[in-house]
C-alpha cells in the first residue's frame, strides 16, 4: 500500500493534514511534537477499520493505493464513516485493507499495545487450535495487527540464521557479528498443550522438531528442508507455538553462538535491528503498514545508517513509517519522505524548503525543526555552541533580574552563517511573528557581519544586531573579543591551566598545539559554567539588557499590529490602522491607469502628483505601485485605485470578503 493523504483532528494535539508522494514516511519534531500521537492514531484507525466498527473518537480522512493500484479513500466526520473505491461509494472496503498493520515500538511503553493490538493477539490465541491444514498461508495466519518486541528477539534470530539467502547471511555476520553458531536449544511443554492446537499445521512443525531439546543449525536446516519448510512458514509457526502466555508449547529457545554468548548478550541496537530485519524479512508480505516507532533508540551512531540500508529493500511494497530523533538517520532520508511535526501540525513543506536553503550547509534536520517549531518570541543567533551554552547558563543565575524574558538561543557556526541567514529570513516570509537578534565576537568578520547586518536591517524593526560589549567590559582589550572574554580573566586562565594539564604534546606541531589548547580551553571554560556564581556572569547583563530593550520594542510592535486589518480593493492591498483611522497602500498594489469621466481635473492633477512621486510600472490598463503610500482614510485610498469617488468603508474588504464597515462594527 501507498498512503496518498492522511488528515486527523482531533485526537489529542493532533490537527495535521500530510500530502504523500514517496516510497516511506519519516516524522521528526521535539518532544510533544505529537509523533507518537500521529503512530497512535494510525494504529485506533486500521484497528477499528479491520473490526469494521465506527468508534474511531476523532474525525479523519485516509487516501492510499493498493499494490492493485486501486484508490481507497475513508473518511469520518463526526458519526458518518465513508468509503470510496476509485472513486465509487463501497458499503466495506474489508478486502481491500491493508495485509497487515505491524508496531515496532522502543522501550517498555505498552499503552498502545493494550489499546490497540491486544485485542487481535488474544483473539488470535483464542482461535489458535482453528488453523486448518487445508489451503494455509502461513503468514496470513498472524494477526491483522502485530505488535514486535523484545519477546521475538529468539524466533528473528533463529529465522534468520536458518537463512539461505545471501543477504541475510550477510546482515547475520556483518551487523550482528555472529560468526558462529554453537547449538540451538528448544524447551517444550508438556504434551497435554497439544490440545490447544488440534489440527494445525503449527502442531505439526512442532511434533518435528520435539524428537531432542538440543540441535546444530546444520541439523535444524536440513530438518526443515525435509520438511518443506520455507522461512516464512518457519517465522509463521515459532510465533504461534512461542507467543501464547498459557498455551505455549515451545516455552523457550536459547542460540548460544560465538561460543559463549546468547541472544541476550547482543547489543541493544543489535536486537533492534535483528526485530527489524526479521519483520521486514518474514513477519509480512507486500501492502502491509509498518509503524516503527524510534527505530534508532539504543543503536550506536556508527550503526545508525544500517536503518537506512534495511529499509530501502523494503519501501517498494510495505508502507513504511517512522520517527526518528537520529541526525544521521534524517540525513540518509530523501526530503519528499521527511516530515517535520511541532505542536500535533505538520509544518509547511515550503517553510522546511526555505530553512533547508538557508541552513542546509550548518544545521541537520533536527536543528531545522527545532528552529521552525520554536514558540519563542526572541531568537538569539550566536556564532558558536559555546556561546550559546554561557548564554544560557548566565540567564539561569540573573533569572530574577530579567525574569520576563523569553527567548531561545541557536549557534549558527560562524559570523558568515548568521549574515546568511538574516538575509535569507528578511527575504521570505518567515520571520513575520518573532524578533531577531544576532550576537557576534567582536573580532574582524564578526564586526564586518555586524556591519553589513546594522546597515541592512536599519528599517527592519524586528531584525536587531550587535556585538560582544568590549568597550564597556574592557576598552583597553587589544585583539578579537569572544564570549569567553565576558568572564573575568581569571576563570579562562584556570581553564586553560586545566588544559594544558590533559593535553599531549607527542608529535605536534606548536601552531597545532596552540590552537589544540585553546580550543580545549574554551570546551572547559564552558563545562565549568555550569556551576560558576551569579557574580561570575555578571558581564553578561550587557546582553540581558539589549534583549529586555528589545522585547518591550517587540511589544508595542504587537499592540501596533492588533491595531491594524489587512483589506483588498480589486488589486489593491491596504493596512487599515484602527487607531488613527489612516490606511497604508502597499507596494505592488494595482491601481486604475486612467480616472472615471466624473472625477474632477483638480483631483486627476492632485492623483498625478502622487503617482509621479512614487516608484511604479505602467501598462495599458493598471499602475503597479513599487512603494508604500499612506492615505488619511479608506475613502481617500480607494479613490486613489478607482480613479473616482469611492466609499472606502465598503469599497475595502478582508480576505474573506467583510466589508471594512463590518469589521469595525464588530
Amino acid at each position: 500500500m501507498r498512503i496518498k493523504k492522511l488528515t486527523i483532528s482531533g485526537y489529542k494535539n493532533l490537527n495535521l493534514t500530510l500530502e504523500h508522494t514517496s516510497e516511506a514516511i519519516a516524522v521528526i519534531g521535539n518532544n510533544g511534537s505529537g509523533k507518537s500521537n500521529l503512530l497512535e492514531a494510525l494504529s485506533i484507525i486500521f484497528k477499528n477499520l479491520y473490526l469494521e466498527v465506527n468508534n474511531t473518537p476523532f474525525n479523519y480522512k485516509i487516501v492510499y493505493k493498493t499494490s492493485a493500484n486501486q484508490i481507497v479513500e475513508v473518511s469520518k466526520d463526526n458519526s458518518q464513516l465513508q468509503y470510496m473505491l476509485d472513486g465509487t461509494a463501497q458499503v466495506s472496503i474489508k478486502e481491500y485493507l491493508p495485509k497487515k498493520v505491524v508496531a515496532i515500538y522502543s522501550g517498555e511503553e505498552d499503552r498502545l499495545w493494550r489499546k490497540c493490538y491486544s485485542p487481535f493477539y488474544f483473539e488470535f490465541i483464542r482461535d489458535i487450535n482453528k488453523t486448518a491444514r487445508e489451503g494455509i498461508m502461513s503468514y496470513n495466519h498472524m494477526p491483522q495487527m502485530l505488535f514486535l518486541n523484545k519477546y521475538y528477539w529468539h524466533i528473528s534470530l533463529l529465522t534468520l540464521i536458518l537463512s539461505e539467502a545471501e543477504e541475510n547471511k550477510k546482515f547475520v555476520k556483518d551487523v550482528l557479528k555472529i560468526n558462529k553458531i554453537n547449538k540451538i536449544k528448544f524447551t517444550f511443554s508438556d504434551e497435554e498443550m497439544y490440545g490447544n492446537y488440534q489440527d494445525s499445521l503449527a502442531l505439526d512443525f512442532v511434533k518435528s522438531i520435539n524428537h531432542k531439546e538440543e540441535y546444530t543449525l546444520q541439523e535444524l536446516k536440513d530438518l526443515f528442508n525435509d520438511k518443506g519448510y520455507i522461512n516464512n512458514d518457519i517465522y509463521s509457526f515459532l510465533y504461534i507455538l512461542f507467543t501464547p502466555d498459557n498455551k505455549k508449547i515451545i516455552e523457550n529457545i536459547e542460540i548460544l553462538l560465538n561460543d559463549c554468548l546468547t541472544v541476550e548478550s547482543l547489543s541493544e541496537g543489535e536486537k533492534k535491528l535483528l526485530l527489524l530485519k526479521s519483520a521486514f524479512e518474514f513477519a509480512v508480505q507486500e501492502d502491509s503498514l509498518f509503524i516503527l516507532d524510534e527505530p534508532d533508540a539504543h543503536i550506536h551512531i556508527n550503526n545508525k545508517d544500517q536503518i537506512r540500508k534495511l529499509i530501502e529493500p523494503y519501501k517498494k511494497n510495505r508502507q513504511i513509517i517512522l520517527t526518528t530523533h537520529s541526525p544521521t538517520i534524517t540525513k540518509s532520508i530523501h526530503n519528499d519522505e521527511l516530515y517535520m511535526m511541532d505542536d500535533g501540525e505538520v509544518i509547511k513543506r515550503k517553510e522546511q524548503v526555505i530553512i533547508d536553503s538557508l541552513t542546509g550547509e550548518f544545521w541537520n534536520k533536527h536543528q531545522q525543526s527545532t528552529f521552525l517549531s520554536s514558540d519563542k518570541p526572541i531568537i538569539l543567533f550566536v556564532e558558536g555552541n559555546h556561546d550559546k551554552i554561557h548564554i544560557n547558563n548566565a540567564y539561569s543565575k540573573l533569572v530574577d533580574d530579567y525574569p520576563d524574558l523569553d527567548f531561545e538561543v541557536f549557534h549558527m557556526n560562524g559570523a558568515s552563517n548568521i549574515e546568511h541567514i538574516v538575509k535569507g529570513l528578511y527575504t521570505c516570509e518567515l520571520y513575520t511573528t518573532k524578533t531577531y537578534l544576532s550576537i557576534l565576537d567582536d573580532d574582524d568578520d564578526g564586526i564586518k557581519v555586524n556591519s553589513e547586518l546594522s546597515r541592512k536591517t536599519k528599517d527592519m524593526p524586528l531584525f536587531h544586531t550587535m556585538t560582544y560589549p568590549k568597550k564597556k567590559i574592557n576598552p583597553n582589550h587589544k585583539g578579537g573579543f569572544t564570549v569567553e572574554n565576558m568572564f573575568e580573566f581569571e576563570k579562562y586562565s584556570e581553564a586553560y591551566k586545566k588544559a594544558v594539564d590533559t593535553f599531549s604534546f607527542e608529535l605536534k606541531s606548536i601552531k597545532n598545539i596552540s590552537d589544540n589548547i585553546t580550543t580545549c580551553a574554551k570546551a572547559v571554560l564552558a563545562s565549568d559554567s555550569d556551576n560558576f556564581t551569579t557574580e561570575d556572569f555578571a558581564n553578561f547583563k550587557f546582553i540581558f539588557q539589549k534583549i529586555q530593550k528589545i522585547k518591550e520594542k517587540y511589544q508595542c510592535l504587537v499592540e501596533e499590529k492588533q491595531n491594524l486589518i489587512e483589506v483588498y480593493f480589486n488589486e489593491a492591498k491596504g493596512v487599515y490602522n484602527i487607531t488613527d483611522q489612516r490606511i497604508k497602500l502597499l507596494a505592488e498594489s494595482k491601481i486604475n491607469r486612467n480616472c472615471t469621466q466624473s472625477t474632477p481635473e483638480k483631483y486627476k492633477n492632485q492623483r498625478n502628483e502622487i503617482i509621479n512621486s512614487l516608484q511604479t510600472e505602467t501598462n495599458d490598463d493598471f499602475i503597479t505601485l513599487k512603494e508604500d503610500y499612506n492615505f488619511d482614510s479608506p475613502s481617500g485610498a480607494a479613490k486613489f485605485v478607482n480613479g473616482g469617488t469611492r466609499n472606502g468603508l465598503t469599497s475595502w474588504k478582508n480576505e474573506d470578503g467583510i466589508k471594512l464597515r463590518e469589521l469595525l462594527n464588530e
